[in-house]
């Protein structure tokens, strides 16, 4: 499962979630993730293996691209984005 934080643009990336005790997002397992690439919502520079970053204006310029679509994988999405985009925070994400 590739695993969301919620995120401030100041702090450094931790090596693990619990090192600085980040807020849990949600999960998008590896069938989503690819669906999501698929449909172009999750560019394919992001490998769902790889630990990676999305700051705040890219997940709110998500958010909003996604505002009107309700197909299943990017209601997931959404659910993840929508928490982070409520504080102004960015996302991380890692796979567990």
């Amino acid at each position: 499962m590739l695993e969301f934080y919620i995120i401030s643009e100041t702090q450094t990336t931790p090596e693990a979630p619990e090192d600085i005790n980040l807020a849990f997002a949600e999960k998008l397992n590896l069938k989503t993730f690819h669906n999501l690439q698929k449909k172009g919502i999750i560019e394919d520079e992001f490998n769902y293996f790889e630990d990676f970053r999305w700051n705040a204006n890219l997940v709110k310029s998500k958010l909003e691209e996604l505002q009107h679509l309700t197909d299943t994988d990017v209601v997931k999405l959404k659910a993840i984005l929508a928490p982070a985009v409520a504080i102004s925070k960015g996302l991380i994400a890692y796979c567990d």
